[in-house]
């Protein structure tokens, strides 16, 4: 894991597991971009592996003069991702999310999350 990321969420992971499944199953799940040292948070009430596939199909963007801080997860591939984490959670809603969402919020650093925003 890359050294920007903090101790707390690797933690927290601990209890998540590193997989690339979970078709038909809704959760949370996080992308780690360790050569970028960049993160995707993404949940999917449903269907986990679906909503990662799509990210990887969408069109790529182009990387011409784009800053680092601006990345969206969408520059990116599946080869760009070096680990996956998921917390299945059964019958997951989006209100389910939000108290994970809020902590995940809490120790990542935003310069460090591809995310735009978590809450």
């Amino acid at each position: 894991m890359f050294s920007a990321f903090p101790t707390a969420i690797i933690e927290m992971m601990g209890t998540w597991a590193l997989t690339a499944g979970y078709a038909n199953t809704g959760g949370m799940f996080i992308l780690v971009l360790e050569k970028f040292n960049k993160v995707y948070i993404g949940e999917s009430t449903k269907d986990i592996r679906n909503v990662i596939s799509s990210i990887w199909t969408r069109s790529k963007d182009s990387l011409e003069n784009v800053e680092m801080k601006k990345l969206k997860i969408s520059h990116f591939r599946p080869l760009d991702t070096t680990q996956i984490y998921v917390l299945p959670i059964s019958n997951a809603t989006y209100k389910a999310f939000e108290p994970i969402k809020a902590e995940l919020a809490r120790v990542v650093r935003q310069s460090d999350m591809l995310n735009r925003s978590l809450i």
